[in-house]
């Protein structure tokens, strides 16, 4: 009885001890410095991304769109900002929203694009993955795909969109926000750096079917991402 006693001394002590060690571990990735590198173009600022482009050829107008005064109250202040609307040419019932968020030293500016869309009043429903093209560099952008829904405030219909995001790095495009934590860490861990993290979403009308407003999306992505992209 006595030797089981200490066996039980002797692995609870184990178990604080490991417990302690990865407090101290995950305090000291915590606190690996922000590093300057990211995989978007910067304005002369150092803190937002470059301005997005005003036409896409002939095709689409882009309109600069405001941060909220919510973001700004809950996002760190040293997050970045670049977003407009662009509007159809040929038929201006059709719009594409994108923005990036792109974090500063202070890691929260990055969370899951989800949140901030149900405190907008849209309804999600998850689609999975998609993969966007690169049109420049034969590559491929994975994204998270969802389609949101909201009752118009006057006539109660409902408005229908896609929402398409990834996270992109200096190192990295991915299309989750676990993929997002997961590289980080391995980062932090691995190299010893802690680089600077932006997400794209895109927000596109889905009145006439997911794939009219995917495509949408695709053109917007091709006339906007090649001037902003560091990498890939």
């Amino acid at each position: 009885a006595e030797s089981g006693g200490r066996l039980v001394v002797a692995v609870a002590g184990m178990v604080v001890g490991l417990v302690c060690l990865e407090m101290f571990f995950l305090a000291r990735v915590a606190a690996v410095p922000a590093s300057a590198a990211s995989g978007i173009r910067l304005e002369a600022d150092g803190k937002n991304p470059v301005g997005l482009p005003a036409f896409i050829g002939t095709e689409w107008i882009g309109r600069e769109a405001a941060v909220t005064a919510v973001e700004r109250r809950i996002l760190p202040p040293d997050t970045g900002f670049s977003r407009r609307r662009y509007v159809s040419v040929q038929d201006r019932a059709h719009a594409v929203f994108i923005s990036i968020v792109l974090s500063g030293r202070d890691r929260t500016s990055i969370h899951r694009p989800e949140l901030c869309l149900v405190g907008q009043g849209w309804t999600l429903a998850a689609l999975g993955g998609h993969p966007f093209s690169q049109s420049d560099r034969n590559g491929i952008l994975p994204a998270t795909l969802l389609r949101t829904t909201m009752a118009e405030p006057r006539s109660q219909q409902q408005v229908r969109a896609l929402v398409a995001y990834f996270f992109i790095s200096s190192d990295a495009v991915v299309a989750t926000h676990m993929q997002r934590f997961l590289h980080d860490a391995w980062n932090r861990v691995r190299h010893g750096r802690a680089d600077r993290w932006a997400y794209v979403l895109l927000q596109a009308d889905a009145a006439d079917g997911d794939a009219a407003a995917l495509s949408r999306m695709q053109a917007v992505l091709d006339g906007t991402l090649p001037s902003v992209l560091v990498r890939p």
